[in-house]
């Protein structure tokens, strides 16, 4: 259909793989939400919730490279036999990928600015980080040198092979550009287990805190009932429920 028009623009034939692809991302979403956050609709269904995630996370993972593989498979078509790819097209591709680097930055930056602005000028937040000091009251930082330094440096490797992989492909070095995507595939997915193990740790870390808040908010409900101040257990319990408010924020953002 595409070949009947006089321009060169590519106006592609309707494709299901957008469609498959939503389904299987929100897929793959839902299930790593269950599983992430197994207490969500209360306790005693953890190990359920996190069965259930993985089983849906699987089907939505292998739909995602099924996509990926058969909507490859029509572009190469499209591009390498159809001959649907000419150069106004290509123009409109490096835009594209211009404009997507260019939204990239500017998403980080806006991070990087809000980190920054906080860490170095924490008075000039009052509300938001009382006492004026960075890292905000009552958050116990990780070691930055342990396992997100080796994350850091596995990303930047990452940069380097692909940086490689493209190079290859330009000077038509065919086993060059595999050996380059497959470092490359290789260390993303050493990234992403690192980045795995980190959110496993916090996320034990911070049960326990909140199941020693819990046994201490009843023991002190129970001593509550026989204590001649209750105005007093009133505080203390108050003090409790902020301490475990703040322990569900810190997991929530994990």
């Amino acid at each position: 259909m595409s070949a009947e028009h006089s321009h060169d623009y590519h106006l592609v034939d309707p494709s299901p793989w957008p469609i498959v692809g939503t389904i299987a991302g929100a897929t793959s979403f839902f299930g790593l939400i269950l599983f992430m956050h197994p207490d969500f609709f209360g306790e005693g269904m953890e190990g359920l919730l996190t069965s259930l995630g993985l089983w849906v996370i699987a089907p939505g993972i292998v739909l995602l490279f099924i996509t990926g593989w058969f909507w490859w498979r029509d572009v190469i078509r499209e591009a390498e036999y159809e001959g649907f790819h000419k150069p106004v097209v290509q123009l409109g591709m490096r835009y594209g990928m211009a404009l997507f680097i260019c939204s990239e930055v500017m998403f980080f930056a806006a991070f990087f600015w809000a980190f920054f602005g906080a860490s170095l000028f924490p008075r000039e937040f009052p509300y938001d980080l009382p006492g004026g000091v960075w890292p905000p009251e009552g958050i116990v930082t990780f070691d930055a040198f342990d396992l997100p330094f080796l994350n850091t440096l596995i990303l930047l490797m990452s940069g380097v092979t692909v940086t490689w992989a493209h190079h290859a492909l330009i000077e038509g070095d065919r086993k060059g550009l595999e050996r380059g995507l497959a470092i490359t595939i290789f260390l993303g997915t050493a990234g992403t287990s690192g980045r795995c193990v980190m959110n496993r740790k916090d996320k034990k870390r911070l049960d326990v805190v909140r199941k020693k808040l819990q046994t201490l908010k009843q023991q002190l409900a129970g001593i509550k009932q026989q204590n001649d101040e209750p105005g007093e257990m009133d505080r203390i319990q108050k003090e409790i429920d902020k301490f475990e408010e703040e322990s569900r924020t810190l997991k929530s953002g994990q």
